[in-house]
Formats: structure tokens, C-alpha cells, sequence
């Protein structure tokens, strides 16, 4: 990987092992899964859904005719990542992944 993606887009401070310099620069996962604000379910950046025991976290975005979905669960041990160059949303997608029983939209 580092060969390939990292180091051509001058990224020297990726990787899957992290180094102990690189965990010292990690942000608290605590700081970014805890509900912030007046609106109930979002973390720094997340959505947070789901029952104490089925949290799941998400964050979704787009530009220029892309758009994206990546979500995870701690206690599924599971995530998703949906990279779309469409301006159309591909949560319903991402959330069926990570949920089964969640309708896709019908187009």
C-alpha cells in the first residue's frame, strides 16, 4: 500500500501499523464518538445511531458530481466506505450494508 497509494501522494504519515510518533498525533476516539451540541446524534463529524449496544457512526458528503458514505460499529467490528461520481446520495447504500434490513431507495 505505502508504495502504491502513500508515499506517490507524498503521504508519509499513513499507514495500517501505526509507529509511536504516529499514535501520539491520533486523536482520542472518545473525543469524536461523543455526542457535542444541542442535536442529539452528532459527535465531532459523526452521526451517531443506534442502541448503546448497535451504535453505528456515520458521516456522508459530496462535490462536483461526488458524493460519499463511510460508517462503522465498534461492537459489529465492521465498516463501509460508498465513493460514488454521481450527485446523487449513496447513504441508503452504505447503511444497507451495514444494516441488512434497511430499504434502498428505488429509482
Amino acid at each position: 500500500m505505502e508504495q502504491r497509494i502513500a508515499e506517490p501522494l507524498g503521504m508519509g504519515s499513513t499507514g495500517i501499523s501505526l509507529n509511536a510518533s504516529m499514535q501520539r498525533r491520533l486523536a482520542p476516539l472518545l473525543m469524536t464518538q461523543q455526542v457535542r451540541g444541542e442535536f442529539p446524534g452528532i459527535g465531532l463529524g459523526w452521526s451517531i445511531s443506534g442502541s448503546e449496544e448497535h451504535k453505528m457512526y456515520a458521516h456522508n458528503g459530496g462535490t462536483g458530481g461526488y458524493r460519499t458514505f463511510t460508517a462503522f460499529s465498534p461492537t459489529k467490528k465492521c465498516g463501509v466506505i460508498v465513493m460514488t461520481n454521481s450527485d446523487t446520495s449513496p447513504d441508503d447504500i452504505g447503511i444497507h450494508l451495514m444494516v441488512e434490513d434497511y430499504p434502498l431507495k428505488e429509482f
